[in-house]
């Protein structure tokens, strides 16, 4: 916590320096970086899609079965875009681990992708229902800190 803590205070003495890993994020600053997606199964498991830009963009895109349908957007600061890339390292997320793949049909999926220069390089994670439940806390973690920047940004 201490070292999270000089991290940051460092960053905001730094203000013109990248804070995040320039060698897993996009060039281009308008580029889809962090995608995380929900699928649905044949009963009522809520599809939506979480779309992270380079730039600090965020995109909510929910389909079905959840409390909202649509789209909601926000633009992330540099210490909130810090906070949601600290949650994915903090939660193991970054570097993806590619080596988990599940080949179970009929059942919702989860799908973490990062991107490096375009959308055609990318690694990904893909579970299908037999994720083991660890590595599904760790997404809703990380989502939840995206959930809590898109309602601290409607807020005001």
């Amino acid at each position: 916590m201490k070292k999270l803590s000089t991290l940051f205070l460092l960053l905001i003495l730094l203000g013109s320096c990248k804070i995040v890993n320039p060698d897993i994020q996009p060039e281009d600053s308008k580029a889809l970086w962090i995608e995380i997606k929900h699928t649905g199964c044949y009963g009522t498991c809520p599809i939506y899609n979480w779309k992270v830009y380079a730039n600090g963009d965020l995109q909510y895109q929910a389909m079905r079965f959840t409390e909202f349908i649509g789209v909601k957007e926000a633009s992330m600061s540099d210490r909130e875009l810090f906070k949601f890339y600290s949650s994915l390292e903090d939660y193991n997320l970054i570097p993806i681990d590619t080596t988990h793949r599940d080949r179970a049909i009929d059942l919702p999926s989860t799908i973490l992708r990062v991107y490096s220069k375009n959308t055609d390089n990318y690694r990904e994670v893909k579970c299908m229902g037999t994720c083991s439940e660890v590595y599904h806390k760790k997404i809703f973690k990380v989502e939840d800190v995206l959930f809590e920047i898109m309602e601290e940004q409607n807020r005001q």
